[in-house]
This record gives structure tokens, sequence and C-alpha cells, in this order.
């Protein structure tokens, strides 16, 4: 060993640079194939001839043989680890296996069929563990059926048609327990149904059309009854009237709901301010603010809740008026523009009272070249509502008002100005619509900003509105 080492430098490393051994071999012509099994190799080199059969080729053959193994080990290679085995044991994959109670599958060891375990469980044929089933039964997916009274469908154990039980019950055809029935009889579940009865949802019940007894009759729901006539329907154990009655859930008459009425339970509900929640009549809490069964008191009904209740609601808003003088007073103003804020309360459905004041002002008026009139007025109106259905109201405001007028007269080069300013007796009387868009409010009214002068002549004009309100 030793000499074949020192024998290497002079064959593998001739150039400086150093190469791997299989390419040395080859380029060499040591360590071939054919020589190694031939037991000699060449030598070719500068001044030595060629040998064959040789003791010293044979020796560099054989050295150079195992270089190349130990080469191959240096290299990387490494033995892959496998189980190492006891007597009586199997390899399989990673695992040893138990000859006596396992069985090697896709490398896997799984019981061997027809062991047991020590809870005495038995393997199967596809390697599972199951409860062994005694003599007189039948394995039946994971449980076992007795032969005797049971037969195995859809992996589960059902009565063997004809079979009796411990209790006297009979198997019938569709696998079900049932009373063994008399001649006459009608098997009904675990009972037996008489010839006056029929089979119904499980149950023995009347049979439809026959008499109960006592006057009563066994309608189309297998209930006695009073016999109902053609213009009544059965409700339970009653008829109710087909022209005023409803039968509701079935057991109790119930009077039917009228035209403006929606069914709620056994109740009507009135459709313009209420709506039927979780079966009670109540005001809508998705109604919009204007609409007369809101929850919050915006609408010109205010809450149908809260009204009924007594409580009242309340709400706020704002209007834009447009006033047109009529009758004398359009000599002394023109068209007037202004807002009003308003306050209401509503203590009762349909009736609303409120507070508006504001302001308005008067475009001028020039009866002449060398006169002119401008005026305005601070209305403060105490009103009354009365709101119908689809949202038709009638109003009607009254209260002081406070009037300004100024009046302009050119005399040669001169202006004079002359204001006059005081409180008279004003209202409105009028009518309107409150569920226009959900939340606006529109009216027309006579508005009256004096209605009594102090020489008791009168001012009128038109005044158009548009508001909204909120409820509180």
């Amino acid at each position: 060993m030793i000499a074949g080492i020192a024998f290497l430098p002079s064959v593998f490393f001739q150039n400086s640079e150093a190469e791997d051994s299989s390419s040395v071999l080859r380029k060499s012509g040591i360590c071939g194939p054919r020589d190694l099994l031939r037991g000699g190799a060449k030598l070719n080199g500068p001044g030595r001839g060629t040998t064959r059969n040789t003791a010293s080729g044979c020796i560099a053959a054989l050295m150079l043989g195992l270089c190349c193994v130990f080469g191959a080990v240096s290299l990387g290679y490494t033995k892959p680890n496998k189980p190492s085995c006891g007597s009586g044991m199997t390899e399989c994959g990673s695992q040893c296996c138990v000859n006596a109670s396992q069985q090697c599958v896709g490398g896997v060891c799984r019981c061997r069929p027809g062991t047991r375990n020590g809870s005495g469980m038995v393997c199967s044929a596809s390697h599972q563990w199951e409860n062994p089933c005694r003599p007189g039964e039948t394995r039946c997916g994971s449980t076992c059926c007795s032969n005797a009274t049971q037969q195995c469908v859809d992996g589960g154990c059902v009565c063997k048609p004809g079979a009796r039980n411990q209790v006297g019950l009979v198997c019938s055809a569709d696998s079900r327990w049932v009373s063994q029935c008399k001649r006459g009889q009608v098997a009904c579940g675990s009972r037996c149904c008489e010839s006056g009865e029929e089979c119904a949802g499980g149950s023995c019940r009347c049979k439809r059309g026959e008499p109960c007894g006592g006057g009563l009759v066994c309608n189309s729901n297998h209930v006695c009854a009073k016999e109902c006539r053609s213009v009544q329907t059965a409700c339970g154990t009653t008829c109710c009237a087909d022209r005023t009655e409803r039968c509701y859930q079935d057991r109790v008459c119930v009077d039917r709901c009228s035209r403006g009425q929606t069914e709620c339970g056994a109740s009507c509900c009135n459709a313009a301010i209420e709506a039927c929640i979780d079966g009670r009549c109540q005001c809508d809490p998705e109604a919009g603010p204007n609409e007369p069964r809101n929850c919050y008191g915006s609408g010109s009904r205010g809450s149908a809740a809260g009204d009924r209740a007594g409580g009242g609601s309340w709400a706020i808003g704002a209007d834009a008026v447009l006033v047109v003088p009529v009758s004398s007073w359009r000599d002394f103003a023109g068209v007037g523009y202004g807002g009003l804020g308003k306050v209401s309360w509503a203590p009762w459905d349909g009736t609303r009272w409120s507070i508006r004041s504001g302001y308005i002002g008067h475009s001028s008026v020039m009866p002449s070249e060398d006169l002119g009139y401008t005026s305005s007025e601070i209305p403060i109106l105490l009103g009354w509502q009365e709101t119908f259905e689809h949202g038709f109201y009638v109003g009607l405001e009254l209260g002081p008002v406070v009037n300004r007028e100024r009046a302009t007269i050119a005399v040669g080069n001169q202006v004079l100005k002359e204001t006059n300013s005081g409180v008279r007796a004003g209202g409105t009387l009028g009518v309107g619509f409150t569920q226009v868009f959900d939340f606006l409010d529109i009216g027309v009214c006579v508005f009256s900003p004096s209605i009594v002068y102090p020489d008791e002549s009168s001012a009128f004009g038109i005044m158009f509105s548009l508001g909204v309100s909120v409820g509180l």
C-alpha cells in the first residue's frame, strides 16, 4: 500500500496543475477496464517500452484501483441509513414490522388481517382495526347486525321486515317498528289507527268528512269542528264568516280589516299612521320625516307612537315665503320676500300647534314721480294645523305683526322721508301638503299684516311658502 501511494505522485501529478483521478487515468492509460480484467496494465513514458502482464503492472493496477475506490468515498458518497431490524421483524421503508401482527403495505407497517389487539379488536381485510362480530351477526359498516332481526342498509342496521322485537312490535315493510294491528286497523307509527281514523303526519287523526259526535265533523285539517256552511270557512273547531271574519293561526276567527287598514297578527293597523312591526301596530322607523307614521315627529302628524301615548312630539323647521299684496295694500307695498322659523308640537294624532316668526321685506312702490313707499313686517304668529289623508292640511295663524313703513316725498329740491312703525293684529288662513319628497312642506294662504288699520281699512296678500321640518 505504501509503495502504491509513493508511486502515485509520479503518475498523477506530472503537471503542475492537479487533475481529477478519472482524467489522469484516461490520459495515462492506467486502470483501464479491460487491462484490469486481464490482470495487467501498460505504462507509457519517456525512455520506457511497453510491458504487459508483468508483476509490477498488476501491482500498479491494483494500487490504482484502490485509489479509485477511496477517491469515490472521499468525494462524498454516503451509504444510506437503513433500520436495523431484529429477529422476527421485517424491514419496511424506514420502519420494522412485527411479523406476527403486522404487514408492510406501501412502505408502512399495517395490522395483519385476522390478528387481534390488546383491546379485543380484529384487523379487517383492509388492515383496519374493527370490533369483532359475534356468531349470528353480520358486519355492517362499523357495527354488527343481528341476523335474526336486522339487515344492513346503506351501512346501518335496520329491522328486518316481519321480525318481532322484545316489546312486541313488528317490523313493517319499510323497516320501521310498529304495533301488531288487528284486522280493520291501520299501522301508523307505533300505533294502530281505528276504523274511524286515518294516519296523517305519522299519527292517528279523524277521517275527513266523518262525524266526530256532538254535532262535530272532521274537517280538511283532520280536526273535529262544527260543520261549516258554504259561506263559512273552517277554523280550528269553529267556522268563520267569509265576509266579516278571517281565520287567524288556523284556530280563531278575528275581524277582517277594512279599507285603509292592514292585517297585523290578530289586529288591523291604520295604514295611514301605523306599520305592522313584529306583529304589533306601531310607528314606522323607516318612514320619511314628513310621513304621518314616522317615529320622530318631524311630519305634520307627528310621531304616531307619541301621539297615541299622549306625550306628543316636537319639530323645528323653516319656511321661505313669497307675498303678493292684493286689495289696497298693493298701493303701498310691492312683492315681499322673506323667511320664517317655526317650532311645532303635535299633542295628538293629526293636530299640530306651532309658532312662526321671521322677516318679510317688500319692494318699493312709487304711485307718482315724487312719492314712493317701502315696507316690511316681522310677524309673530301662533298657529293651529289639522292634517287629513295624503298629507293635506288646513291651518290658521293669529298674532302680532310689527309693521314698518317708509314714505319718500320729493318737494322741490328736497326729499322728505317719513317712517311709521307699529304693532297690529295679523294672521294667515290657508291650506297645504306635507308629503312632498318626504321632507318638504308647501302651502298657500291669505296673509294680512294688519287685519284692521286705524282708519278701519284692511290689508291682504297671498303668501306662498316652501318649508322643511326636523323632528326633535
